[in-house]
């Protein structure tokens, strides 16, 4: 879970699942002044993108016969 605090006071917090392939943000959610103060913008333009180093890549795709 990816999280922004003010002080003790959690604002935004997203779950996320991650394999070696994908990342999925499953549940976000915001309090009323993680909104004014734009949380979740937060762990999503900054958290996750530099988690290992902002070195996720998209899966490969595949196709069958």
């Amino acid at each position: 879970m990816f999280a922004a605090y003010k002080g003790d006071d959690m604002l935004a917090g997203v779950v996320m699942y991650e394999n070696k392939e994908v990342v999925h943000a499953q549940y976000v959610a915001n309090s009323s002044q993680g909104w004014d103060f734009g949380a979740e913008d937060l762990i999503f333009d900054f958290g996750i993108s530099n988690e290992k180093s902002g070195k996720y890549t998209r899966a490969k795709s595949s196709t069958t016969a």
